[in-house]
């Protein structure tokens, strides 16, 4: 995934820098760096943010998941 295509994605589906590294399990940080092109997006993040832009998993879904995997950890 470029960095144009991951712009749109959080852009249309108003995804944050706090939001995506919550996804990802990363630093606001290393948001930053993908954002800016200094660090490759990692494949398995790119696979969801493609998912969801493709409606393949809902924003609901996506929200309980991570409310899920926050409380267990």
């Amino acid at each position: 995934m470029d960095t144009e295509t991951l712009a749109r994605i959080m852009s249309d589906h108003e995804i944050r820098h706090r939001d995506l590294a919550l996804i990802a399990g990363r630093t606001e940080r290393a948001v930053s760096m993908w954002v800016n092109g200094v660090r490759p997006i990692p494949r398995a993040l790119a696979f969801v943010l493609m998912a969801l832009d493709q409606d393949k998993i809902s924003p609901e879904w996506l929200a309980y998941h991570l409310r899920e995997m926050k409380a267990n950890a």
